[in-house]
């Protein structure tokens, strides 16, 4: 098979391959991953090869502030060690002017998945 693609490279013809299971060295879709792709569109890369293509966004990519806000509420306290509890992080950021869609405050639940990004 090498040998037929190598020789019609040669002369002119362009082949690929009809699925990912076959694959010639030198073929155009070869070194192209999906989060080379997102990268070049401009999508957010969140977990090292795993782009996101469609859905729901997420919160750092609404609003990058409002991640960095509750990070640094919840970093640890230099003098005692211990970090704020999710809800007066929560009661802080509404404090602060940050609500959900509904204008309420953040909810416990949110705020967990905001520190996971």
């Amino acid at each position: 098979m090498e040998v037929a693609f190598r020789f019609l490279k040669e002369r002119g013809f362009t082949l690929h391959s009809a699925s990912r299971d076959i694959g010639f060295e030198e073929d155009a879709e070869t070194g192209i991953s999906k989060s080379l792709v997102n990268k070049q569109k401009g999508l957010l890369v969140l977990n090292g090869k795993k782009g996101k293509v469609e859905g729901r966004k997420s919160y750092r990519e609404l609003d990058t502030e409002l991640v960095a806000l509750a990070r640094k509420l919840r970093r640890k306290n230099w003098k005692t060690g211990k970090r704020r509890s999710l809800q007066a992080i929560a009661d802080m950021l509404h404090e602060s002017g940050y609500c959900n869609s509904k204008g309420n405050p953040y909810g416990t639940g949110e705020i967990s998945r905001m520190l996971k990004q």
